[in-house]
């Protein structure tokens, strides 16, 4: 089996202050970073990180990886754009190019590097803006998944989501949000007796924080992802499109 050594150079120069940049580091794929850590002791140096480049060892035809840390100033990053155009061989004239995805960003024919961003959802207090545009606008989205929430539209008809994929969560013990509000309309829903049933999930002993459970569930993801909306959302090119048909 051979073994080779790749050096993916991150040169960023002197990062000017208005760029919202404080520092820009590195970890292995298997390291997880949290978001406000700001003093992890893998920062300065770990093992794919000596403090300039990212130095990765793999046998031949072996998946590696890396993560790239930004962290951001008191400022903030607007914007933010990581290039990794090829991998060269140290010693060696081997080198890996880098290929932008097609259409579908699942096909990874000829695409031997892969950039993956990674996003953190910061949720610091509720919100009952689920339900409140799902109610107001039941076209626009695929499903929708409620934790936490309730509905304060009493004069808005539930039955317009009653077609809509819908798995609310909500922990029995809520002491911000009363699990009974969160329940009915869900309830409500349920009794227009749609297409599709909506699903709830309630977390015993549990008291307002059952985002942390809900999202770390991977049934839940494969769920909303596996959702589809069953008419263009307004505004849409596909529904512009039938518009255009339909004039005709």
């Amino acid at each position: 089996m051979t073994r080779a050594l790749v050096a993916a150079l991150l040169v960023l120069g002197a990062v000017p202050a208005r760029a919202g940049v404080a520092s820009l580091w590195a970890v292995s794929d298997g390291e997880k970073v949290e978001r406000d850590d700001r003093a992890s002791p893998w920062k300065g140096r770990n093992s794919v990180w000596d403090g300039q480049r990212v130095r990765l060892f793999g046998a031949r035809n072996e998946i590696v990886a890396f993560q790239v840390m930004v962290e951001s100033d008191a400022q903030g990053i607007e914007a933010l754009r990581l290039s990794l155009p090829e991998l060269r061989q140290r010693g060696g004239a081997s080198r890996i190019a880098y290929a932008a995805p097609a259409a579908d960003p699942t096909d990874t024919v000829g695409r031997p590097i892969q950039i993956f961003p990674l996003h953190y959802m910061n949720v610091t207090e509720t919100t009952h803006a689920t339900w409140a545009w799902a109610l107001r606008h039941p076209k626009m989205f695929a499903a929708i998944v409620p934790v936490a929430g309730l509905s304060e539209d009493k004069d808005l008809d539930p039955c317009v989501l009653k077609d809509m994929p819908i798995w609310a969560f909500h922990g029995d013990q809520d002491d911000v949000v009363d699990p009974q509000q969160g329940f009915a309309i869900v309830k409500k829903v349920d009794a227009c007796k749609g297409s599709v049933r909506p699903k709830m999930t309630i977390y015993p002993q549990m008291t307002h924080g059952s985002w942390e459970p809900a999202y770390d569930d991977p049934a839940m993801w494969r769920w909303l992802l596996e959702q589809r909306r069953s008419v263009p959302a307004p505004g849409d090119p596909q529904e512009n499109s039938k518009k255009k048909a339909d004039k005709k």
